[in-house]
């Protein structure tokens, strides 16, 4: 992986969404970079949770994927989730977050609420995680369509 100075910048194909990936278990993580790598996502996997912000803060991944369990038990630094929602909204609107769940249902307006993420999708629907994480990903940028536009004739993006 090329870096600069200290930054890590993986290079992707022109066209493909970088989506940041930490879910703990290998079988699910495999599972889900071989869904999604044929769907037009860039998957990055970082190898722990200081890897995971590293990539954040100078990635610009657009979609975040994050296990309810992807932090060891134990670790004291708070997650990456943790480390999203204390981002100002106007900057976390640039990317999509979603919490991969053992117990909360797939697409729970209100989980998702309650979770500071813009969806859930439950481990047994990963079979089914491309098109959801599409039509999500649709519903969301029409939801926000005029707010950008707004900001755009602005000046302020």
């Amino acid at each position: 992986m090329p870096s600069y100075g200290d930054v890590p910048f993986d290079l992707i194909e022109e066209g493909k969404e970088k989506l940041l990936l930490l879910e703990s278990l290998e079988e699910r993580r495999e599972k889900i970079r071989d869904r999604l790598a044929g769907e037009g996502y860039h998957v990055l996997v970082p190898a722990g949770e200081e890897a995971a912000l590293e990539k954040f803060r100078f990635q610009e991944c657009s979609v975040i994927l994050a296990g309810e369990r992807s932090r060891p038990e134990g670790a004291g630094a708070p997650s990456i989730l943790d480390y999203i929602r204390r981002i100002p909204s106007g900057e976390r609107r640039r990317f999509f977050v979603v919490l991969l769940s053992e117990t909360l249902p797939t697409m729970d307006p209100m989980a998702a609420f309650r979770q500071s993420v813009n969806l859930v999708v439950n481990y047994e629907n990963l079979d089914q995680l491309p098109g959801i994480l599409r039509r999500a990903q649709v519903a969301h940028d029409e939801h926000y369509a005029v707010l950008r536009e707004s900001l755009r004739r602005a000046g302020r993006i």
